[in-house]
This record gives C-alpha cells, structure tokens and sequence, in this order.
C-alpha cells in the first residue's frame, strides 16, 4: 500500500548558473584580438626584397653593353728625359748614356694603337712638355694626344721595373685629361716569381699596356 510519502512529486531542480571563469576568459580574449588588429594596422609594412619587382612595371631592365668607336687618329708623345736615367743604379754600364729609352716606350705604344681596327693615323713626337702636349689637343679636331712620362728609380723599391711609365690622355679640342695612369712593364702572376726580363722588353711591355689602357678608356660604354 503506497503512503502519501510515497505519492509525493519530486522537485525539479533548478539550473546549476554558469561559472564567472569562462566569461572572464571570453573577454580577455576579445580583449587580445582588439589589440593585435589596432597593433598590425599601425605597423609599417616590411620593405619588400631587392629582386622583387615594383607593382606594375614588368618592363625587362635594360643594360646598355655597347661600346664607342675607336677615335681614328692619335698623336704619341714623351716628356723631356730629367737627368734621372744618367744617375739610376738600375741602368747597367751596357747602355750608352745617349740610348734613347722614351723612344723604345713611345714606339710600343705607337705601333699598338696604329695596328687597331678604325685607326687611320698615328703620329709619334718626342721632348714635348705637358703644356704643350695639352695645346696639341686643342688644336686638333679628332686627335687624341697621349703623353708618356718616363722617370727612373734611385734606390730599391719593391717595383717588378726600375722606372715609372705615366701616361696622361687629353682630349681633342678640349684639352682635357679624360684617363690617365701607368703601364705595366711586367706581368706579375700571384704566387709566381717575376720574371727576368731586359729593359728593352719592360718599356715595350709598359707601353704596349698604355695603350690597351687608353683603348678600354676610349670605347668603354657610356
């Protein structure tokens, strides 16, 4: 027999409320995001790579590799000697005081530029000063003057020659230096000893190498 004990209903029991952790956490994660989104809309954006071609321009870059014309004539001249081939100790006793070393480079050099493709003159002269050499210039309209300066040595350097070749390179009706430098009267390889050569054959050398020098000046590319 059930008793009114029995009979009763139960009661329902009322919902458990959520906890305040979650919505804490909730916020402070929509706290987070608002303030990464304000930081990366502020950041200046990274320089982009050095290939990475600008927006827009799909032009193919351009280098210019033609090279100038030989001028068609050139003048070759060498300063007056200064006294320094008569005191060098380099010079042996073979060589009479009057050999004419200027001539031997300014001949190198001549026959160099007068065997060039496109050169149809060449003229040598000797004893001219750099005034002078620079005058010739002016008065020329398509001649470039080039000025060899031979100057010995007087005490042991670690030079591969016992003398300076310099050259200096004016410009037609200008006279402006446009190159200038020395030759090279050996070839020096690294890890090699210097070869053993005459002085006929160092100043050939030297001023063969002015004229490569003066021809690479001239057709460079602009």
């Amino acid at each position: 027999m059930y008793s009114a004990r029995n009979l009763r209903r139960p009661r329902a029991r009322a919902p458990r409320p959520f906890g305040a952790a979650p919505a804490l956490l909730s916020a402070c994660l929509v706290c987070f995001a608002c303030a990464l989104a304000h930081a990366q809309s502020g950041r200046t954006p990274p320089p982009p790579a050095p290939s990475t071609p600008r927006p827009g321009d799909t032009r193919p870059r351009q280098v210019n590799s033609a090279r100038r014309e030989l001028p068609p004539a050139f003048i070759v001249v060498t300063a007056p000697p200064d006294g320094s081939q008569e005191t060098s100790p380099f010079i042996g006793s073979g060589y009479p005081p009057t050999t004419d070393f200027e001539e031997m480079a300014r001949g190198a050099c001549l026959v160099a530029l007068r065997n060039l493709n496109g050169v149809k003159r060449v003229v040598a002269d000797a004893e001219v000063p750099r005034w002078e050499a620079r005058e010739t210039a002016q008065g020329e309209d398509e001649a470039w003057v080039v000025w060899l300066e031979l100057r010995w040595q007087q005490t042991v350097t670690r030079d591969a020659t016992p003398f300076k070749l310099r050259y200096l390179l004016f410009e037609p009706r200008t006279g402006r230096i446009v190159s200038s430098g020395y030759g090279r009267g050996v070839r020096q390889t690294w890890g090699r000893p210097t070869p053993r050569t005459s002085i006929e054959e160092q100043l050939n050398n030297a001023g063969r190498d002015i004229a490569d020098q003066v021809v690479s000046e001239l057709t460079k590319a602009p």
